[in-house]
């Protein structure tokens, strides 16, 4: 269920898709908060806009960890911590990518866990980031569609940390 054209262009828009994203979140919290000269929306806009971008978010999120992929022949499992980290280290910049690509992947998932939370922690979101990336190492060993490691929940829960992070910062400024 892999098409090609979709994959090439968030592989190659990732990061300028998360950037647009992120500008537009504070965009639109600049609005709803009626701060910046931007002109004021009502709240029922901005829930739109987050209920949308969650949507969009999920699909995007499905599509890249078990959609898009070839289903190999068996399992792939690699327990080793940070594995990826050595190789990286090692000046393979191919490893630097997929670390980046991973912790970059959740950020969204940060500011929407913050922005939709109603009861939001730091702890809350460290078990929502690595359960959520958990599941889906689980998804992709059970349809054979990945390799399921540790390093990914590792690198899936920073960017998670990163995006709360990001939702704390907007909130207290923004407010």
């Amino acid at each position: 269920m892999r098409f090609q054209f979709l994959w090439e262009f968030i592989k190659n828009n990732c990061y300028v898709m998360l950037l647009v994203w992120l500008l537009l979140f504070i965009f639109f919290k600049m609005a709803v908060a009626g701060r910046g000269g931007v002109p004021r929306i009502t709240g029922k806009m901005y829930r739109y806009f987050i209920g949308l971008s969650f949507l969009f978010y999920i699909l995007i999120l499905l599509y890249v960890t078990i959609l898009s992929r070839e289903p190999f022949a068996e399992r792939r499992v690699m327990l080793t911590f940070l594995w990826e980290y050595r190789l990286a280290l090692a000046g393979s910049l191919f490893w630097v990518f997929q670390i980046l690509n991973n912790i970059i992947l959740f950020v969204p998932m940060g500011v929407m866990y913050g922005e939709l939370g109603r009861k939001s922690s730091w702890w809350r979101a460290i078990l929502v980031g690595a359960g959520t990336s958990a599941m889906i190492e689980g998804m992709q060993f059970v349809l054979k569609a990945g390799l399921c490691e540790t390093d990914d929940v590792f690198n899936n829960t920073i960017g998670m940390m990163l995006g709360y992070t990001f939702w704390l910062f907007c909130d207290k400024i923004l407010r």
